[in-house]
């Protein structure tokens, strides 16, 4: 009997949580009857009645799981971690939040079974708590990401997806805690599929701030695409042979015409000031590149969950490297 691992991570999630594994369960066992099932939920360090909730599912449901991290590692890292201890035929990733229609869950699993190595869950809309930076933002993001990546990008592609056991080890062998999941798989899944969806409202607003989306959306761009710092190299090289050749032309004139051609402090302030921006952003996307690099090549970060506690999990249990019990 094949077996399908469900996985979510949470943080604050009381009011969710409960009737969100609850409708897994019942999808699960009504319509995918003829497969074996785990559904594993991470929880964040919530500081709301969370981990009641789960404790509670997990005494009547020994089917779904728990981890209890020790600190709040975000919903990316927790995932990886999850995932590791993930031991179906295919790994489905669903938000706690109930935004997802899990109902939907059997149409990935029939793509699946016709070969593809990802179903991606394509949303139809946006809830009304998306923020405006969310709902503005994204597009332009990802239509840079495609313009800059070469890749072809999965617009609206989201956290709701299905992978392939072999590329879900695939996934967590390559690393990266901040892979974003819609790029991973257009750059390494031959086979694709997408269904569409639409959002329901969440029972919470999103926690995501400004300086989250910055920092995802600069990895997401240092990790897929190296046209930006090539861009920085030819602007670089560009604006200095422009200075060069204004300061050539202004020392020429000036030697022409000594008395009538006036060169004031003001003009000088403004190149230095032009140059002192350039440089400064563009050794900023630089910065971006080497902070991309650090993470990559750094194995203290990857995969490293401190685990509090875990219900519902045998020895045998889980793959990869655990971050401790």
């Amino acid at each position: 009997m094949k077996k399908i691992s469900l996985v979510t991570s949470a943080y604050n999630e009381e009011r969710a949580i409960e009737e969100t594994i609850e409708e897994a369960v019942h999808m699960l066992e009504s319509r995918l009857p003829q497969y074996d099932y785990e559904i594993i939920m991470a929880d964040n360090a919530s500081t709301d009645g969370t981990r009641d909730k789960m404790e509670a599912l997990c005494a009547k449901h020994p089917k779904v799981k728990a981890i209890f991290n020790a600190g709040n590692y975000g919903p990316n890292i927790s995932f990886y971690n999850a995932l590791s201890n993930a031991t179906g035929d295919c790994v489905m990733r669903f938000d706690s939040d109930g935004q997802q229609p899990l109902d939907m869950a059997p149409a990935f699993v029939k793509e699946w079974e016709k070969g593809n190595d990802a179903v991606v869950g394509v949303r139809q809309n946006r809830n009304k708590s998306s923020s405006f930076i969310s709902s503005i933002g994204k597009p332009v993001y990802y239509w840079l990401i495609a313009k800059l990546s070469g890749l072809p990008v999965i617009r609206n592609a989201s956290v709701f997806f299905l992978l392939d056991r072999r590329m879900a080890d695939l996934l967590f062998k390559i690393g990266g805690y901040e892979t974003s999941i819609p790029f991973f798989i257009v750059k390494y899944c031959a086979r694709i599929a997408k269904i569409p969806y639409k959002v329901r409202e969440q029972k919470k607003t999103s926690g995501f701030k400004f300086m989250q989306y910055y920092a995802a959306a600069a990895d997401r761009v240092t990790s897929f695409s190296t046209a930006l710092i090539r861009i920085c190299t030819f602007a670089g090289f560009f604006i200095s042979a422009a200075s060069l050749m204004y300061g050539l032309y202004v020392f020429i004139r000036k030697l022409t015409s000594w008395r009538s051609f006036p060169t004031g402090f003001a003009t000088m302030y403004v190149l230095i000031s032009l140059l002192c921006g350039f440089q400064l952003f563009f050794l900023g996307i630089v910065g971006e590149y080497i902070l991309n690099i650090r993470k990559m090549a750094s194995q203290i970060e990857k995969q490293k969950v401190v685990e509090r506690k875990r219900i519902n999990f045998e020895e045998k249990d889980g793959r990869g490297e655990k971050g401790g019990n």
